[in-house]
């Protein structure tokens, strides 16, 4: 599918790392799955963080993206840095992909910013970042989702810090993806779970909509919101099928 000269990077979300990509990867050739600062063994970043910080991060610790074509797919407030990357490279990006988009808040009054972050950082004050995210499994995960699927999910907050989580929602706070997408010329899609309750399909659309070139939308039946790993296999088809696309 791919050239030797191009590499599918991968950008996970909040409340997971790079593995929550490991099925979908499996499926597609040449890919790249880095952990976002704060995440995993990550430092955090040194400055405010931001999408085209984190962009920036990642470009600078992977030099030999510089010299090859990349597609970029991004899930959840992963969006926002890929984005930023396809942003950032854009004479190299050959196409974005965003799965269960997060927008930012950044066009929100400062009080409704300072009020989200604190709605999303207070559980952290008396629960681990593991515990945290397994308090959330319900909300990501349909509720047809099989048992593996729900365990799977478990454990993708066992490497996540508090620093790294405060970082990135405060990231999202500085964000509007809308500005970062309407400046990129690469083709884009757009994936959502039919049954995502955190980011919903139809309001997102209805946003994307407002785009002056508004995106190939596919939807995934019987899913919710952690595409990657209810659907892996059909996900990947999904990616395949776009950078086929754009490559004919």
């Amino acid at each position: 599918m791919l050239s030797h000269d191009e590499v599918i990077v991968f950008i996970h979300g909040l409340g997971s790392e790079s593995s929550i990509w490991d099925h979908c990867r499996a499926q597609l050739s040449a890919s790249l799955a880095p952990d976002l600062p704060g995440y995993a063994q990550e430092p955090r970043l040194a400055g405010p963080p931001s999408p085209s910080e984190y962009a920036r991060h990642i470009l600078a610790a992977h030099p030999e993206l510089t010299e090859r074509r990349i597609h970029v797919v991004g899930h959840s407030m992963g969006c926002l840095v890929a984005a930023a990357i396809a942003s950032e490279s854009s004479c190299r990006t050959a196409t974005l992909t965003l799965v269960s988009p997060t927008f930012g808040f950044g066009r929100a009054p400062e009080h409704e910013r300072r009020r989200i972050i604190a709605d999303r950082m207070t559980p952290l004050r008396t629960r681990t970042p593991p515990e945290w995210a397994r308090d959330n499994v319900d909300r990501l995960v349909d509720a047809s989702a099989a048992p593996t699927t729900r365990a799977r999910a478990e454990t993708l907050g066992d490497l996540l810090h508090r620093e790294g989580i405060s970082d990135a929602v405060e990231m999202m706070s500085r964000s509007d993806l809308l500005a970062i997408v309407a400046e990129i010329s690469c083709p884009l899609m757009v994936v959502y779970g039919q049954n995502d309750t955190i980011t919903p399909a139809d309001e997102s659309i209805r946003r994307f909509g407002a785009l002056r070139r508004p995106p190939d939308i596919q939807r995934v039946a019987r899913s919710g919101h952690l595409l990657p790993v209810e659907a892996p296999a059909e996900l990947a088809g999904h990616i395949r099928n776009h950078i086929q696309e754009e490559q004919q």
